[in-house]
């Protein structure tokens, strides 16, 4: 299995891709990735012509979970990376605008 050189993307390659076909290969039953709706607590221009997972924290103190930028989002930022919650997936053209609500895919779900 072939992964990207950044280790951003390698580890979220091997979460998204890798792991999931390698359980498959093991006759594992998969369960279905867990997603839910999180407000940003952020504003950021989208990505252009593809899709894109922000890695974030989420903030609890208003008693419901928003999300805010877990540092910086260079595929080569690990530091984001081992701090974050979770991904925020924005799509292709999408502006994240602070407030609004994107699917949110929690990290404990590819500890396996």
């Amino acid at each position: 299995m072939a992964l990207p050189g950044n280790p951003v993307a390698s580890l979220v390659g091997w979460q998204l891709l890798a792991l999931p076909f390698i359980h498959a290969m093991q006759a594992r039953a998969e369960a279905a990735l867990q997603r839910y709706p999180v407000k940003a607590g952020f504003s950021q221009r989208g990505p252009q012509g593809r899709c894109e997972l922000l890695r974030v924290e989420l903030d609890w103190s208003q008693g419901t979970p928003v999300a805010q930028l877990a540092g910086g989002q260079g595929s080569h930022m690990l530091s984001a990376a081992s701090q974050a919650h979770g991904y925020l997936m924005i799509n292709p053209g999408t502006d994240v605008t602070e407030g609004g609500a994107y699917p949110y895919y929690p990290i404990s779900q590819f500890n396996a």
